[in-house]
């Protein structure tokens, strides 16, 4: 069985790459040449423990894609991209003989569901989540909002790179761990949409210098660097901010930017802190005790709420005098760290597999013909596809862009 694993940026490659891993399908990885692309760089990073090596990866725009799908007849097409590329890209396989059957997903976190990925991903054969509070919880919004999905499970694939001994997990919520590694690196992942402005950053920052002590550093570890793009655009320029706070001196050379594979890092980590990235996942996959942060609030703006009850929330006081904290056994099994022998999401797909050999599948269903959608759907073309790219009408296509950012927002209300 053969599988196209098609990304759009640095975070859903990795997802993509790792979900196919698990898999004994023949799998290739083709990396979506829109505005939103990664380097190559990020790229090696990404895919780095999956299986696939960056020489493999093909970077594609809508006509080489056309042309693949048409060449190679995938069996499953897993469209590992944010929710506003998939209805563009399910166009392409219109009037496409015996279509593959598509699988997608969110790559990391998906509480809170949010409404546009259930209303941009239904195109979808499969909606693969992650625990079983992501299940119930997709379940209800498509249901609230007659959005038909067929959601299926499957542990978060990287968590399977990082892992390198059983899930420690604390009798109760808020018990302190042993670090494994207790001379190592404090590792802090950032996020690009908290905090929302540099003034959070640079409180996180300055927290965060308080537990540089002698022989021990606080690494932040970023996945982009300058002239980079990430998944959500408005990333904080941590390495900017923190260079100008070192020309102050207000903080300490201990506390450094670095890149590179997070499963690398918390090889030798002594403990992890977030603000709710779902790299602190990794880290107690990796046996890393971990403090998602509350000094900023924890709630859905601050996409931290899905961490309540999992024994993590802590401070950058806590961070300071290295009282990091195991993972709730109750949370943990009802997020992320199921049975794998709970995942159902390859049995879904063979089941899709075996429809369409004896009756093919139907057309992949639309987002409706609204006038937001219409609005909408101009702006997902152009940055999921970038159609223009590399033309002499790239000029005008990044005008339209901007514009139909613009209108975009102005049209969030529409339905």
């Amino acid at each position: 069985m053969r599988a196209l694993v098609l990304a759009d940026t640095d975070s859903y490659v990795k997802w993509g790459a790792t979900l196919a891993a698990t898999t004994p399908w023949t799998s290739r990885l083709a990396v979506l040449d829109g505005h939103a692309a990664p380097s190559r760089r990020q790229v090696a990073d990404a895919v780095a423990g999956s299986g696939f090596d960056v020489e493999q990866v093909t970077w594609t725009d809508a006509d080489a894609l056309r042309e693949l799908l048409t060449a190679w007849r995938p069996d499953v097409l897993v469209l590992a991209v944010r929710a506003h590329a998939v209805p563009p890209v399910l166009r392409l396989l219109d009037d496409a003989p015996g279509r593959p059957v598509v699988l997608t997903g969110v790559a990391g976190v998906c509480v809170p569901v949010q409404w546009y990925d259930v209303n941009l991903r239904r195109g979808a054969d499969v909606f693969v989540v992650h625990s079983r509070r992501e299940r119930r919880d997709l379940v209800a919004v498509a249901a609230r909002h007659d959005v038909p999905h067929r959601v299926a499970l499957a542990t978060l694939p990287f968590l399977r790179v990082a892992a390198r001994r059983p899930v420690e997990v604390g009798a109760g919520r808020g018990a302190v761990a042993a670090p494994p590694a207790p001379d190592g690196p404090v590792v802090f992942a950032p996020q690009s949409l908290v905090p929302h402005d540099d003034a959070g950053r640079e409180r996180v920052l300055r927290g965060l210098a308080t537990a540089v002590r002698p022989g021990r550093e606080v690494h932040v570890k970023v996945r982009s660097r300058a002239g980079e793009v990430e998944a959500h655009r408005g990333a904080g320029d941590y390495a900017a901010l923190l260079a100008r706070l070192h020309a102050d001196g207000a903080t300490p050379e201990g506390l450094r930017v670095v890149d590179g594979p997070m499963s690398q890092h918390l090889r030798g980590a002594s403990g992890f802190v977030t603000v709710g990235s779902s790299a602190a996942l990794e880290a107690v996959a990796a046996g890393v005790p971990a403090v998602v942060l509350t000094d900023l609030g924890v709630d859905d703006a601050h996409l931290n709420s899905v961490f309540v009850g999992s024994g993590l929330l802590g401070t950058l006081a806590d961070v300071a005098h290295g009282r990091f904290r195991s993972v709730d056994r109750g949370w943990a099994h009802d997020n992320y760290f199921h049975d794998p022998a709970a995942d159902d999401w390859q049995t879904q797909v063979e089941h899709l597999l075996a429809e369409r050999a004896r009756h093919g599948l139907p057309a992949p269903a639309r987002v409706p013909t609204t006038l937001g959608n219409r609005v909408r759907g101009v702006y997902y073309r152009l940055d999921a596809l970038a159609p223009w790219r590399g033309t002499a009408l790239e000029p005008l296509e990044r005008l339209l862009l901007a514009a139909a950012r613009r209108l975009n927002r102005a049209v969030l209300h529409l339905r």
